[in-house]
């Protein structure tokens, strides 16, 4: 559980900066999978599957705009 506290630390850093090489929307992707990490240890105890889910619905609602 830790290294997931901390990856998605990690990951809050640096969608969080102000930098070239992370877009919009890769810091959208990166928020969402983050908070489908937490949903999904939350609810279910599987963080993989939380963000596969988050990350998954990020792609197909891009592709809708």
């Amino acid at each position: 559980m830790m290294k997931y506290c901390i990856l998605i630390l990690i990951i809050g850093l640096t969608s969080a900066c102000s930098t070239n090489y992370v877009t919009t929307e890769g810091q959208r992707l990166l928020g969402n999978t983050a908070m489908g990490c937490v949903l999904g240890e939350v609810a279910f105890g599987k963080c993989e599957e939380g963000a596969a889910i988050g990350a998954f619905t990020t792609v197909i609602t891009d592709q809708k705009k």
